[in-house]
């Protein structure tokens, strides 16, 4: 996962298990797989004004997650009773290497 932190200060803890982002120990999970489409995505993540993590905007910015679309291909199986190749649409999987998070100090 690429990082990149927009200002100086304190930001929310956050880990990568797999396919899944969690912030501040759980208190928001990101199943990227889940989330990512056939065009690139970015998810915003803010806190409210109870000091809660939202997928969305709120009071103000977490974190900004970039998954990128996701990488297809035609592959061809058995023939059909005509002869013809049937064809099946194969989804690699969300590489997170890829996955850009930006992040934004909680304090300044």
């Amino acid at each position: 996962m690429i990082v990149r932190y927009k200002n100086d200060g304190t930001y929310v803890p956050y880990a990568l298990s797999g396919g899944v982002l969690s912030f501040n120990n759980g208190a928001l999970t990101v199943d990227l797989p889940a989330q990512a489409r056939d065009w690139p995505v970015q998810l915003d993540i803010s806190e409210n004004q109870d000091g809660a993590l939202v997928l969305g905007p709120a009071r103000r910015y977490v974190a900004q997650v970039g998954i990128p679309a996701r990488i297809t291909a035609i592959e061809k199986g058995p023939a059909d009773a005509f002869g013809f190749p049937q064809l099946k649409k194969v989804t690699a999987p969300t590489d997170t290497a890829q996955v850009v998070l930006t992040l934004w100090a909680l304090e300044v």
